[in-house]
C-alpha cells in the first residue's frame, strides 16, 4: 500500500512538472506571439510607405489601392494597347454579355488608330473596359435582365463615343511636339512652328507619323525592337537660334511618353564640344512632359528647384557644330529589359525629391552642427564653469576628452 501511494505521488509530481513545463511554453508563445503580430502590425506603415514610394502618380491618385507597386513592362513595340489597365473581369453576367461587347468592337474597328503595330487583342483589352464603364453607367434594373433583352440592351448602349473613350484610356503612344530654346535674355522661340514635326528630325531605326491633339501638331513614333536587348532609335536636329549660341540657357522637349520604360539619353552639340545629359528620361508615364536641356552650372549648385536635365561635356568627344548660331539636338531612345526597368521605377521618387530639395546641403549643414556640438561641449561654460570650491584654471584634460 506505502509503495502504491509513493508511485501515485511520483506520478503525480510529474504531471505537475509536466503541466508547469507545458504552461510556461504556452506563456512564451502567447507573449512572443503578441510581440511579433505588434511588430507585424506597426511595420505596416513603412511597407506602405516603401511600396508607396516605388509607385508612379496614377498608382498612388488611381481609382483602385494597391499595396504593391505594378511591375514596369518594358515593351518592344509601340504604339500599343496597354493590357493591363482594365481589370480582367470573372463573372457570369460578364460571361454573357462578352460576345455582344466583341461584336460592337469588329463593328467599329475602324475606330482603332491606324499605326497600332498589333491589333489582334485588341477586343480581349477593351471587352473589359466597356463592361466596366457600362457597369457604372448603366441603371442596375437593367442588368437584371436576361437573354436576348440583355444583350440588346448592351448593343444599344455600346456606341463609337464609348468605344473611342476606351481606346483613348489603353492607348499608348510615344508622342514629340515642340522644340523651343530660351535664351539668358529671356527670349523664347518655338523652332518647330510651321513645320511637320515628322520632317523635324532626322530619325534612325524607327518612324515619324505627324497626327494633331486639338491645335497642337505632334508626331508619333512607331518603332519595333526585334531583339531582348539593344535596339536603339536616334532623333537628330541641327537648330539654327535666333541668337548667338553662348545666349542660350535652355533647350525645351515637348514629348508624351508611352509608359515603356525605356531610357532617352540627350546629347548636344554647339561650339565644337558634345554634351551629354547627366540622366537620362525614362519614358515610365502617359502623360504630356516637358524635357529642359541646360549646361551645368551655377543653377545646379544653388537651392533651386531643378526641373531640368543638366548637360556635362564629355572632354573626350568632339563635334563639328562650331557656328556662332547652331546647336546640334540629339535624342537616343534605348531598349530597356526587366531589371533595367525596375531599377528606373525604383529610383524615380527619390530621384524627384532631390531635384526639389538639396538633400546633400542640408545634410551637410546637419553634420556640421553636429560635429561643432561634440568637439565644442567640452570647452562650453556649462562644462567648464569653476566650482565655488576651486579657482578656474581652465579645462583639465578629462573634461577635454569628453
Amino acid at each position: 500500500m506505502a509503495a502504491t501511494k509513493q508511485q501515485q505521488g511520483k506520478d503525480g509530481g510529474k504531471e505537475a512538472r509536466e503541466a508547469r513545463r507545458l504552461h510556461a511554453i504556452a506563456r512564451v508563445l502567447i507573449i512572443y506571439g503578441l510581440l511579433l503580430g505588434g511588430a507585424v502590425l506597426f511595420s505596416l506603415p513603412f511597407v506602405w510607405m516603401i511600396g508607396t514610394s516605388f509607385k508612379v502618380d496614377r498608382e498612388m491618385f488611381g481609382e483602385k489601392i494597391t499595396f504593391w507597386p505594378m511591375s514596369p513592362l518594358p515593351v518592344r513595340s509601340s504604339p500599343y494597347l496597354d493590357a493591363r489597365y482594365f481589370d480582367k473581369q470573372d463573372s457570369d453576367l460578364f460571361d454573357a454579355v462578352e460576345p455582344t461587347l466583341r461584336e460592337a468592337l469588329a463593328e467599329h474597328r475602324d475606330l482603332l488608330p491606324t499605326d497600332l503595330q498589333d491589333t489582334e487583342d485588341a477586343a480581349s483589352i477593351l471587352a473589359p473596359g466597356l463592361y466596366q464603364r457600362l457597369r457604372e453607367t448603366l441603371p442596375n434594373d437593367r442588368w437584371k435582365l436576361t437573354g436576348e433583352a440583355l444583350t440588346t440592351e448592351i448593343a444599344d448602349r455600346v456606341t463609337p463615343e464609348l468605344i473611342d473613350e476606351a481606346i483613348r484610356k489603353v492607348y499608348r503612344h510615344l508622342s514629340f511636339a515642340g522644340v523651343r530654346v530660351r535664351s539668358l535674355d529671356l527670349q523664347e522661340v518655338d523652332l518647330t512652328e510651321g513645320h511637320p514635326i515628322s520632317s523635324f528630325w532626322q530619325i534612325e531605326g524607327a518612324e515619324l507619323v505627324d497626327g494633331h491633339e486639338g491645335a497642337t501638331a505632334l508626331a508619333d513614333l512607331i518603332y519595333h525592337f526585334d531583339k531582348k536587348k539593344g535596339g536603339e532609335v536616334r532623333l537628330t536636329r541641327t537648330l539654327n537660334l535666333p541668337f548667338p549660341v553662348d545666349r542660350l540657357q535652355r533647350i525645351q522637349l515637348f514629348m508624351r511618353p508611352d509608359d515603356s520604360w525605356h531610357p532617352i539619353d540627350f546629347y548636344v552639340e554647339k561650339q565644337g564640344h558634345v554634351f551629354k545629359g547627366r540622366r537620362p528620361e525614362y519614358m515610365g508615364n502617359f502623360q504630356w512632359t516637358m524635357i529642359a536641356l541646360q549646361d551645368y552650372g551655377p543653377d545646379d549648385e544653388s537651392t533651386k528647384i531643378r526641373l531640368w536635365i543638366p548637360l556635362m561635356q564629355q572632354k573626350e568627344l568632339t563635334s563639328d557644330i562650331t557656328a556662332d548660331n547652331q546647336v546640334k539636338v540629339t535624342m537616343v531612345l534605348r531598349q530597356n529589359d526587366r531589371i533595367g526597368a525596375w531599377w528606373a521605377k525604383i529610383q524615380r521618387n527619390y530621384r524627384g525629391a532631390l531635384d526639389y530639395i538639396p538633400f546633400w546641403r542640408y545634410a551637410a549643414t546637419s553634420a556640421f552642427l553636429v560635429i561643432l556640438n561634440i568637439v565644442g561641449y567640452p570647452f562650453s561654460p556649462a562644462r567648464s564653469s569653476p566650482s565655488p570650491s576651486r579657482d578656474w584654471n581652465g579645462p583639465d584634460a578629462t573634461s577635454a576628452s569628453v
